[in-house]
């Protein structure tokens, strides 16, 4: 559109920048899983052990979505 000169104001597509997919994956998709799994399950998750290894993110050494949800998370 751009290029065509049809937009009014320029515009910056935020859905492709890095940060944003990180966010995304970082809070979105962490969020999401819990609540799948609490309700596939259908059980609670306060006084379980957990175990969770995070693939992506993991030498960035980011918590683990369930450390507020377990009583000990290895």
């Amino acid at each position: 559109m751009m290029a065509e000169n049809k937009l009014k104001v320029p515009a910056i597509n935020v859905n492709d920048s890095v940060t944003k997919s990180k966010f995304d994956n970082l809070y979105g998709c962490r969020e999401s899983l819990i609540d799948g799994i609490k309700r596939a399950t259908d059980i609670m998750l306060a006084g379980k052990v957990c175990v969770w290894q995070d693939m992506v993110m993991l030498a960035k050494a980011v918590p683990s979505p369930f450390e507020h949800l377990v009583e000990e998370l290895l």
